[in-house]
C-alpha cells in the first residue's frame, strides 16, 4: 500500500528499534484494449476500411503503419499486422497490442446467354439469362433495367424496352460483383424511359413504410413527344411478378406499400408500341445492430480522476448512423460526457448521473435500435483534519512536531496524502510527517475510490521567547561589619523559570545556594546568572557585579543665614545601602555638639552675629564620611536720632547725623516751625547727615525744626519716626 510504514525489530532480550519507509503510489497503468469499431477485421467490397479504437481515452497512442498515426482511433485500408503502443502521460508506463487486418475481395465469374438482342413492337418471348460459373454458395444474380438503379433480383427476365440491361453477379459475403451487359434494340419505335423512387425502391420503418414509383425521361420515336399512357402492375400474392393485364391512364407515378416485382408499362399512343420495365420494391424493416457501447475509460462512473467518459456507439449494419439523444441531442457516434470537478459534494457516492440513450438509425429504411447507457457520478470530497502530536510548536528544545492527517470518516481511510513543505515546495507522501520549522504545512488527501482531493493546513507556531532580563545596576554590599546583599530578581515573568548562579570573578565570591531566584552574597565580584524557561527550553544570561557599599554624610540647614538670635534646624540626610545603625556626631560651631546613634534631626540657637561652621561626621562599620555647612548670623537693624546739633564749624556736632545699623532704605523730611520743608533725603545705606542748610544751600536760622523719618531694616523691621531737633549756632 502507498504511504509510510513503520518497522519495529525486537531482539530476544526485549531491546527494539524502529525505522520507517515510504512507498509511493502505484503508477497509473497504460493498459488498454484495441478493437474494431464494427467488429470486423477483414477488408471487403462492403467494408473497404477498418476503424480501430481503444478502451481508454486518457492515454497517448502510436499506431504502426502504413501510415503511422497517433490518437485513440485510426482507420486502416490495407491488410497487414499492426502494433499500437500506449503511454500513460502521468506515470510514463507503456503497453502495446498486436492485431491483424485481413482482406477478401473475391467475386464470382459470370456469363449471359446473349449480349445483343432485337425485339419487336409487341413484347416477344426472348429471355435474358445470367449464369455464375464459379461458386454457387452465398451468391446472387440481379438485373438492372435500362435507366434503373435498383437491381431486380430475378433470373431470367423478359426485356420489354430497348436499352442496356446489366447482369450483376455478387458474392454476398464480400459484396464484390462481376458485371455482364446486354444491349436490346427494337425493329420499330419503342418508347424509352427511366423509373425512379424517392426511397430507393425500399419499404422501411415509419415514416419510410411507403415508396413512390415514377416514370421520367420518356423518349418516343419516330414521333417525338407522343402522348403516353402508364400502367403500374403490382406483384402477385407472394411477391412474384403479376400476370394481371395492365390498366392504362395518364398518371406517371404511383405510391405503394406493397413489396415485390412491379411491372411498369408505357404505351405510345402514336404507334401503339408498349415498353415495359420490372422494378423490385423490397421490404427492409430490419433494425440495425447496436453493439456493446464502448466507454473510455472502461467505467460507467464519472470521478475526479476520470472527469470525462467517451461513449462510442457501434454497429455492424451498413448505411447506419449513431446518435445520442438523451439527455442532450448529439448527432455523433462518440459522445463525450464530462463533469465539473470544481463542484464537489460531501454526499457519499456513486449515484446516478444520467441515463444516456444511444440510437442506431439505418439511413436506407429509417429503422432504429436504441439502448440506454446509465452513467454514474462519484465526486465525494474527502474531509479530514491535521492533528498534532504531543506538541504543536517548535521551540528551543529542538523536539520535532508530529503532524498526522486524520480522516473525519472511516470511508476516507482509503486515501493517500502528499505534504507540501513551505518555501521549498518539497513534497512527502504519507499520513504523517515530523517538522522542526515553524511554518504553515499543507497536505493534499486523495480519495483512492474516485481521485477527489481536498487540502488541510496546520500552522506550526514558533516559541523561541527567551526570558526577558530586566536591566539592573550593581548589587551593593552594605557598610556593616558582616555585609550581605540579596541578588535581584531579573526576569519579567518568573513562572516556569529556573536560575543558575555562578561566580566568575573571583570564583569564591559565590557561596550560597545557586538555583534560587534571589541568592545572597557577602563578597564583591562578578556573578553570572543563567535563566532558563523550562516550558520551551529557551535561555538567557547576564552578569551581576557586586561592589562595596559607601556611606554618604549629608544634611540641610533651615535657615542657613539670619539675624541673631537665630534658631537653625538641621536635617540629617546621611545614607548607605541600609540607613540603619548610622552614628552621627554633630559640631554646630557655637560651642555645642551632639552624638547620636541614628539618622536624626538636630537644632541650635545662634545668639551672636558671626559665621559658624557646622560639621556632621557619619560613621557605620568601617565607613566614615563628613559634611559641612556654614551658618551666617547678622546683627539686627537699629535707628538712633539726635535731638540737637550745632552747625557752627567748630568741628563738634556740626551735622544732624542718624546712627543706623543694617538698614536697607531710609527717607527723611525736615520742616521749619512754619511747616516749610527745608530738607529731604533718601538713602539705601542708612547714613544721613544734615548740615543745617536749606535746599537752596543757605544756612537755616537757629531754632527748632521738625522731622519725619521712615526706614526699613534688613531684618525686616520698619521705622516711622516723628520728632524735633534744635539747631544752635
Amino acid at each position: 500500500n502507498a504511504g509510510t510504514t513503520n518497522v519495529t525489530v525486537t531482539a530476544a532480550g526485549g531491546c527494539s528499534t524502529t525505522t520507517s519507509f515510504t512507498m509511493g503510489a502505484i503508477p497509473a497503468s497504460a493498459n488498454f484494449t484495441a478493437f474494431s469499431v464494427n467488429g470486423n477485421y477483414t477488408l471487403t467490397c462492403l467494408e473497404p476500411s477498418i476503424t480501430m479504437s481503444t478502451t481508454s481515452s486518457s492515454l497517448n497512442y502510436t499506431w504502426s503503419g502504413p501510415p503511422s498515426q497517433n490518437g485513440p482511433q485510426v482507420t486502416y485500408t490495407t491488410a497487414g499486422t499492426y502494433i499500437v503502443q500506449s503511454s500513460n502521460p502521468t506515470s510514463t508506463c507503456t503497453a502495446s497490442q498486436t492485431f491483424s487486418i485481413f482482406q477478401n475481395y473475391s467475386a464470382p465469374t459470370s456469363t449471359v446467354n446473349t449480349h445483343n438482342i432485337t425485339i419487336s413492337c409487341a413484347p416477344g418471348t426472348t429471355t435474358l439469362i445470367g449464369s455464375i460459373t464459379s461458386a454457387t454458395v452465398n451468391t446472387s444474380i440481379c438485373w438492372i433495367y435500362p435507366g434503373g438503379v435498383n437491381p431486380v433480383c430475378t433470373n431470367p427476365i423478359l426485356p420489354g424496352s430497348v436499352g442496356v440491361y446489366t447482369c450483376v453477379c455478387s458474392n454476398l459475403f464480400t459484396g464484390c460483383s462481376t458485371i455482364q451487359t446486354v444491349t436490346v434494340t427494337a425493329s420499330v419505335g419503342f418508347p424509352v424511359f427511366d423509373i425512379i423512387s424517392s426511397t430507393g425502391f425500399t419499404l422501411g420503418c415509419a415514416p419510410q413504410n411507403t415508396t413512390n414509383l415514377c416514370v421520367v425521361n420518356v423518349t418516343t420515336s419516330p414521333t417525338p413527344g407522343s402522348t403516353i399512357n402508364y400502367a403500374f402492375v403490382p406483384p402477385a400474392v407472394g411477391g412474384g411478378a403479376s400476370t394481371v393485364a395492365p390498366v392504362y391512364n395518364a398518371v406517371g407515378c404511383v405510391t405503394t406499400s406493397i413489396p415485390g416485382s412491379w411491372v411498369v408499362y408505357l404505351k405510345d399512343l402514336g404507334n401503339s408500341c408498349v415498353a415495359t420495365q420490372t422494378v423490385n420494391v423490397i421490404s427492409n424493416t430490419i433494425s440495425p445492430t447496436l453493439g456493446a457501447n464502448v466507454l473510455s475509460p472502461n467505467t460507467p462512473t464519472l470521478t475526479c480522476a476520470n472527469p470525462s467518459i467517451l461513449a462510442v456507439g457501434t454497429t455492424s449494419t451498413n448505411n447506419t448512423t449513431i446518435s445520442w439523444i438523451q439527455p442532450v441531442s448529439q448527432l455523433v457516434p462518440s459522445y463525450s460526457i464530462a463533469i465539473n470537478t470544481a463542484t464537489l459534494t460531501s454526499n457519499a457516492g456513486p449515484a446516478l448521473y444520467a441515463n444516456y440513450t444511444v440510437v442506431a438509425t439505418n439511413t436506407v429504411n429509417g429503422c432504429k435500435t436504441t439502448s440506454v447507457v446509465p452513467i454514474f457520478v462519484d465526486k465525494q470530497i474527502p474531509t479530514y483534519t491535521i492533528v498534532p502530536g504531543t506538541k504543536a510548536v517548535v521551540d528551543c528544545k529542538g523536539v520535532p512536531v508530529d503532524l498526522t492527517a486524520a480522516p473525519t470518516n472511516t470511508v476516507f481511510n482509503a486515501s493517500f496524502y502528499v505534504w507540501t513543505y513551505p518555501v521549498t515546495n518539497y513534497t512527502v507522501v504519507g499520513s504523517q510527517i515530523s517538522v522542526s520549522v515553524a511554518a504553515t504545512y499543507t497536505t493534499t488527501g486523495t480519495f483512492i475510490r474516485n481521485g477527489c482531493t481536498n487540502t488541510a493546513t496546520f500552522i506550526v507556531k514558533p516559541d523561541y521567547v527567551k526570558p526577558v532580563i530586566i536591566p539592573f545596576g550593581n548589587a551593593v554590599l552594605d557598610c556593616s561589619n558582616n555585609p550581605q546583599v540579596q541578588l535581584p530578581i531579573i526576569v519579567s515573568n518568573t513562572a516556569g523559570v529556573s536560575y543558575t548562579w555562578t561566580a566568575v570573578n573571583p570564583a569564591t565570591a559565590f557561596t550560597p545556594t545557586n538555583t534560587i531566584a534571589q541568592p545572597s552574597v557577602n563578597l564583591t565580584g562578578d556573578i553570572k546568572v543563567y535563566v532558563k524557561n523550562n516550558g520551551n527550553g529557551c535561555d538567557n544570561s547576564a552578569i551581576v557585579t557586586v561592589v562595596n557599599g559607601t556611606l554618604l554624610a549629608d544634611f540641610t540647614s533651615d535657615p542657613s543665614t539670619g539675624f541673631a538670635p537665630l534658631n537653625v534646624n538641621f536635617t540629617n540626610l546621611s545614607t548607605s545601602v541600609n540607613s540603619n545603625s548610622i552614628n552621627s556626631v554633630w559640631s554646630f560651631g557655637n560651642g555645642t555638639s551632639a552624638n547620636v546613634s541614628n539618622v536624626s534631626s538636630q537644632s541650635t540657637i545662634y545668639t551672636q552675629p558671626g559665621t559658624y561652621t557646622v560639621t556632621l561626621i557619619a560613621k557605620k562599620g568601617p565607613c566614615i564620611d563628613s559634611a559641612y555647612k556654614v551658618i551666617r548670623v547678622d546683627i539686627p537693624s537699629k535707628l538712633d536720632i539726635p535731638n540737637v546739633f550745632t552747625p557752627n564749624g567748630d568741628g563738634s556736632n556740626d551735622v544732624f547725623f542718624l546712627k543706623t545699623t543694617n538698614l536697607s532704605d531710609i527717607t527723611a523730611y525736615i520742616f521749619d516751625r512754619w511747616g516749610n520743608k527745608v530738607y529731604d533725603v533718601t538713602s539705601n545705606t542708612g547714613n544721613i547727615a544734615w548740615d543745617g542748610k536749606n535746599q537752596e544751600g543757605k544756612e537755616c536760622a537757629a531754632g527748632t525744626y521738625f522731622y519725619i523719618i521712615k526706614a526699613t531694616g534688613k531684618d525686616g523691621s520698619t521705622y516711622d519716626k516723628k520728632g524735633n531737633v534744635s539747631l544752635y549756632r
